[in-house]
């Protein structure tokens, strides 16, 4: 895309189809005006009578997606919904980041985004640890690179493994309080406790692992950049030192937009 045609595109939506649910975003001017996460039971209609009730004039839509077998179902939408939209779906290939994954093809485009992203905002070498159905813990490299990283079962995974595979644990929905207690009176409070404690430990002591090898191999603090559903949960958990970011992906499908496209 031409420097001269980016004015086109003063409205556009970003997209990200995760594993359980979709995150939209609508820039005008380049900033985030609104944002909503949907459910994959009523996709993409939701995101049909939203984009419809704030009145946006959409003339493109970005998105990335670890979740192919909605994307043509998204294409289609567009196509029969919007038509005038121009849509456009990220690949691992547009993002201009040094991928050293050794499958490069095998790692998620959203891992990609994310530490594109993180860097471009808050800067290099960074760690992106993304909180949902998967926690990832992405690595940019001081040379704008994606170093690797790690993947970890999400809350709401654990939990559904507790609820099914245990005899008394017994059913309920995974709501967090936000006082954090050891020592949990009733079964419910245990395990909602006991997730809570153990991802932000796990989320902690792999933050302080980062850094101490960021500083021993390149020589640089990192910037820490912490996003995801379950953000909140993890808070209490984290330091000032700490960016959160909820809406880090949306608005690096933005910049991708405005600088590659």
């Amino acid at each position: 895309m031409k420097k001269s045609d980016k004015k086109r595109y003063k409205c556009f939506l970003t997209l990200d189809l995760g594993n359980t649910s979709v995150s939209a975003g609508v820039f005008v001017d380049g900033k985030l005006k609104a944002s909503a996460r949907f459910l994959y039971d009523s996709f993409p209609k939701n995101i049909y009578n939203w984009v419809k009730s704030g009145g946006y004039g959409i003339c493109l839509a970005v998105f990335c997606s670890v979740n192919p077998r909605f994307n043509p179902k998204l294409k289609a939408f567009f196509r029969a919904f919007f038509p005038k939209t121009r849509v456009f779906q990220l690949k691992n290939g547009d993002i201009p980041i040094n991928n050293r994954y050794k499958n490069k093809n095998q790692v998620g485009v959203d891992r990609l985004v994310n530490v594109f992203g993180a860097g471009k905002m808050y800067g290099f070498p960074c760690l992106v640890i993304d909180i949902g159905t998967a926690i990832t813990f992405d690595i940019g490299g001081p040379d704008k690179s994606f170093e690797g990283g790690l993947i970890f079962a999400g809350p709401n995974l654990t939990f559904d493994a507790l609820q099914h595979q245990t005899a008394k644990i017994g059913k309920f929905p995974l709501e967090f309080s936000f006082k954090r207690n050891l020592m949990g009176k009733s079964t419910r409070e245990c395990v909602t406790q006991g997730i809570a404690f153990g991802y932000g430990n796990l989320i902690r002591g792999i933050i302080d692992e980062f850094r101490k090898f960021s500083i021993a191999k390149w020589k640089r603090e990192p910037k820490v950049v912490v996003t995801g559903g379950y953000l909140n949960v993890i808070k209490p958990y984290l330091t000032k030192d700490d960016e959160c970011d909820e809406f880090i992906t949306l608005k690096a499908i933005a910049r991708l937009q405005e600088e590659v496209l």
